[in-house]
């Protein structure tokens, strides 16, 4: 499956960086991306790049490695940060 046929959710959204803006990333700020492992994070920073985010980078170590730290801030993003 392509993810950028016309008719996927990423196409359409592509010229709208309004998505990436909602949850308070801007295109002059160092965005780190970060999922479990790394792949999801690898597949934001292609998007983000796409849309037009030149401080883009994933943390190698992920939730894995970052949420294993005790010492380590944890916090929760808002719904609305979170798309929802």
């Amino acid at each position: 499956m392509s993810l950028l046929r016309t008719t996927s959710w990423l196409a359409e959204h592509l010229d709208d960086p309004s998505v990436a803006e909602r949850a308070g990333m801007t295109p002059d700020k160092m965005v780190t991306t970060y999922c479990h492992g790394g792949v999801r994070a690898a597949f934001g920073v292609f998007v983000l790049r796409l849309l037009g985010y030149p401080r883009v980078r994933a943390y190698d170590g992920s939730w894995a490695e970052y949420g294993d730290a005790l010492e380590m801030p944890v916090g929760r993003v808002s719904e609305q940060g979170a798309g929802g």
